[in-house]
């Protein structure tokens, strides 16, 4: 059974990135995967210090939340880490999530000892929302999570985009819009391993 852990990168409750994530983990759900959503707002996240410790170690040394996630990501076959884009990119909360990585990137780079094994089959995938309407407003913070799957030896399975969401819940009165996430969902999944 396929393991899927959604990542809700979002500052404000009942935020729009949160409801289509949530309508993605159903599909995942009804496709036979088992589904896990951590929500980075309720946990306990430094930023990456730069200290360099990782670049010695392939380990952070911060002893915050991360360390849980850490191992949630690396038992999880697709992550999926959304986020509303601001000014460009993704929240500083996603933000954090993707750079406090810095230590699987110096295991990897640096150290020649992969955290996580090219041949893993995982996989990570991306889903944005934004009040503007714009086709490139997601380019930028689809690039952030594609080299974080770089990092990680994951597929980069590509980002939906879902422009002109802007009010708290605001994606719940477009059911269309959650079925869309629902199917992506879905269609992930069913493509894991292939």
């Amino acid at each position: 059974m396929a393991r899927v852990l959604g990542v809700g990168g979002s500052p404000r409750q009942d935020s729009n990135s949160e409801v289509l994530l949530l309508g993605l983990l159903e599909g995942a759900r009804a496709a036979g995967a088992e589904v896990e959503f951590v929500r980075l707002r309720e946990r306990r996240l430094s930023h990456c210090l730069a200290c360099g410790w990782c670049h010695e170690t392939g380990d952070c040394r911060l002893d915050d939340d991360m360390r849980d996630l850490y191992t949630r990501v690396e038992a999880s076959d697709l992550i999926v880490i959304a986020s509303p884009v601001q000014f460009g990119t993704v929240s500083a909360l996603a933000k954090a999530f993707v750079e406090r990585f810095q230590c699987f990137w110096a295991a990897k780079y640096l150290l020649g000892r992969p955290r996580i094994c090219a041949s893993s089959g995982k996989a990570l995938a991306s889903l944005f929302t934004s009040a503007l309407d714009s086709v490139r407003q997601f380019e930028c913070a689809s690039l952030v999570v594609e080299t974080l799957a770089k990092v990680l030896n994951a597929a980069y399975l590509g980002y939906r985009g879902f422009p002109r969401l802007d009010g708290p819940g605001e994606a719940r009165r477009y059911p269309d819009t959650v079925a869309r996430a629902t199917a992506w969902g879905r269609e992930l999944v069913a493509g894991l391993g292939r």
